[in-house]
């Protein structure tokens, strides 16, 4: 409590009390009370005192003539004025501001914006404020069957044994009294009457839910050589034994292991994993322990970053925390005179030359204290100003970003307008829908909301999928029947594409531009290309390849990119001719399965199913980074949209997605799925428009037209010849 003439902050219970000389008295409250707060901190813009008695009848600082004086004194940018947002902190900038009117084509939201009418019920917050998605609950159609949570599924998906409503409310009060109808004699039934092909039955899955089909499996096709047989009957890489990770789905390859299990090439974690030997020491935590990076010699001096200043202890601290007063190492090295670091005297003051600051001064604690406008951001010395480059920030846009002195902007791509918020970018066109292959069928979920549908059904183990947006075709492989099979978007009209010399096709693309197919065989160790009807098929690259699996086309760069999990690990790249190949990432891959790019970040995206991560590099493989690395029992394919990345993952039966900068707001789409494997967004921006390099005429070649960079080469099918630059004609022994 003050008393006469105090010295420090406190409350005065009489109104005649004053506050010391270095000390601001603030107004008498309701209560007599009165409140001293240090002098310094009079007319800094913050309302101290709590009734602004501290500020009012100030001379407030002066902003340039870009930017608005917020009451409180702060500076922003005139363009934030009556934009909806409380830039200034105390809301002055969206006073008196007159009623926004929404174009008629637009939807206005609850706090002021107006958004795209056809984004209102589109499943995404457009708003802000959610105000666009309080919409009413879809009405299922007579063949439907309403989840507990309105959405709506098949309705003979009701009470099938199989959970396809997000809350489990389709297998609920099912009729027990009701037999099972009996299953075709190339079916297994299930213990609670679900039929699966007969192929599924003792292949090491849990295909029908509840692992009946796995029972009394008393004899199993052997495995491979190189290959460890689970007691399931799933056979996986021999390497893959009692290396600390659960591969086999009943965790057998983890029993009855020594601890000399790990090869003269691998280190063994301290978990009892295995990683591989050149990881020990380089830096990253591979064994998720942080064990192979324990106890590593450090040969060379200790360093900090270009922006810190290394303490003599060894610590590393910010440069703008040099002579501020304040032992921010522990050893007073960064406050020494060795550092040029001046005496703080009484003398310093803010009316004095501004304090030596360039832009805004406030006294704290007796000393000065420099400050920036939005903007612009403190040197080192603490005292001069310099602006901040927003887009240095990854992510700080969605897209593209442009800086300025002191402001920034955002901007998107072509198909792509910025949302409300001034810095991400919604992709212009229909709802975007997640098309996946779940083994036994294609289904499609729509991932802002519980709308989930069948496309086709009745399939034997589809696992590679791609689309066709501008022609309406999804093409899909099938690795049981070695087939490459297409249909309709809508399901209708299926037909094989390629029926012969498969074994494997584990990857699956389209050429949206070109009109062509691409895919791989890990069981012929090829990646062959072909037109979309399966004709004038071409082995496009076959030495040196393991076990390719993923791929993915850029056929606006004309470049091709897949992955190889064989014994050398890599991802890789050519021209979509097959030349001028290269290595894109060789160094940290185990099971590199999912592959994804996203064409208006000029990124690529990967999952590592044996690595557990979800990694993103530039189109070069440059500024490689770890999305996510932790929560990825087994993701196996991987696609990305707008902000989102979306993934499968083998062990949870999922699908899930997380920003794809971050990593964070991780979100389970889908679960208890029966198993999900390839998935793409399912829209136009997926498949932006690019020049046909072959023309109208297919580049005048007289079979397939491939896309080499900016150019084309005209190619033979495999079994014919060139007889010309641009002809082909059938090899004699063929």
């Amino acid at each position: 409590m003050c008393k006469r003439n105090p010295v420090i902050e406190g409350l005065a219970s009489s109104p005649e009390c004053a506050c010391g000389r270095s000390h601001f008295t603030c107004a008498v409250s309701a209560l007599g009370e009165c409140t001293c707060i240090p002098a310094q901190w009079q007319c800094d813009g913050d309302n101290d005192c709590g009734d602004h008695s501290d500020e009012d009848g100030c001379m407030l600082p002066t902003c340039s003539p870009l930017d608005f004086h917020c009451d409180n004194g702060k500076c922003i940018r005139r363009s934030w004025v009556c934009d909806g947002d409380n830039d200034c902190e105390d809301d002055s900038d969206e006073q008196d501001c007159p009623p926004r009117e929404c174009e008629e084509d637009e939807f206005p939201c609850q706090n002021g914006y107006c958004i795209r009418s056809l984004w209102h019920c589109d499943g995404d917050n457009d708003c802000g404020d959610n105000s666009d998605e309080q919409c009413d609950t879809r009405k299922c159609s007579d063949k439907e069957f309403r989840c507990s949570d309105g959405s709506c599924i098949a309705e003979h998906w009701y009470c099938d044994g199989d959970t396809d409503c997000k809350d489990g409310s389709d297998e609920e009060s099912c009729p027990s009294a009701v037999p099972a109808p009996p299953c075709n004699l190339e079916e297994f039934q299930c213990a609670y009457g679900r039929c699966i092909l007969d192929i599924y039955h003792c292949d090491g899955d849990d295909d029908c839910g509840d692992w009946s089909d796995e029972s009394d499996c008393s004899s199993h096709q052997p495995c491979r050589s190189g290959e460890f047989m689970c007691d399931s009957g799933l056979c996986i890489n021999a390497g893959w034994r009692c290396d600390g990770d659960a591969d086999c789905d009943d965790q057998s390859d983890e029993r009855n292991c020594t601890t000399s299990m790990c090869t003269a090439e691998q280190f063994r974690c301290r978990s009892g994993r295995c990683v591989r030997l050149s990881w020990r020491c380089d830096g990253e935590d591979d064994c998720a322990d942080n064990s192979d990076e324990e106890n590593c010699e450090n040969t060379g001096s200790p360093q900090c970053a270009s922006d810190q200043f290394l303490c003599w202890n060894g610590r590393c601290i910010g440069q703008r925390k040099l002579c501020n007063g304040v032992n921010d190492c522990g050893d007073n090295s960064d406050e020494s005179p060795q550092q040029n670091c001046r005496p703080r005297t009484g003398e310093e003051s803010c009316n004095v030359n501004n304090g030596g600051c360039t832009q805004k001064c406030q006294m704290v604690r007796g000393a000065v204290q420099c400050t920036c406008h939005t903007g612009y951001r403190l040197t080192e010395d603490g005292r001069m100003c310099q602006d901040v480059n927003e887009c240095a920030e990854e992510g700080y846009c969605s897209q593209g970003c442009t800086n300025s002195e002191g402001a920034f902007q955002c901007w998107c791509e072509a198909g792509y307008e910025l949302r409300p918020d001034r810095r991400s970018c919604k992709a212009l066109g229909p709802e975007p829908v997640l098309l996946f292959a779940n083994r036994i069928d294609i289904r499609q979920v729509l991932p802002h909301r519980s709308e989930y549908t069948l496309l086709l059904n009745n399939l034997e183990n589809a696992i590679a999928l791609d689309f066709h947006h501008r022609r309406e075709l999804v093409f899909w492989s099938d690795v049981t029947l070695d087939r490459i099979l297409r249909a309709n978007l809508n399901g209708s009209n299926v037909e094989e594409v390629v029926s012969t010399g498969l074994e494997s096709p584990g990857g699956l693309a389209v050429d949206w531009v070109h009109d062509k197919l691409y895919w791989t065989d890990s069981g012929t160790s090829r990646i062959e290309v072909a037109n979309l009807d399966g004709a004038h098929r071409k082995v496009l690259l076959w030495q040196n390849l393991e076990k390719p699996r993923a791929i993915a086309l850029h056929p606006m760069e004309g470049t091709i990119y897949w992955t190889d999990w064989g014994n050398t690990p890599r991802i890789e790249a050519s021209s979509m001719d097959g030349s001028g190949r290269r290595i894109i990432a060789d160094t940290h891959l185990f099971w590199p399965n999912g592959l994804t790019i996203d064409y208006a970040g000029r990124r690529m995206y990967w999952v590592d199913a044996k690595h557990h991560v979800i990694e993103r590099a530039n189109l070069d493989g440059s500024h490689r980074k770890a999305v996510i690395s932790q929560g990825l029992p087994h993701p196996f394919a991987i696609t990305v949209f707008e902000d989102s990345l979306y993934w499968t993952d083998w062990h949870t039966k999922s699908i899930n997605s997380a920003n794809k900068f971050t990593g964070k707001n991780q979100e389970i789409i889908r679960n208890k799925l029966h198993f999900p494997m390839d998935i793409h967004t399912l829209h136009p921006q997926r498949q932006p428009a690019g020049k046909n390099r072959c023309g109208d005429n297919n580049g005048g070649c007289t079979h397939l037209c491939l896309p080499s960079g900016q150019n084309y080469t005209c190619a033979c099918p495999t079994g014919f010849r060139k007889i010309s630059s641009h002809a082909c004609a059938q090899s004699k022994w063929v």
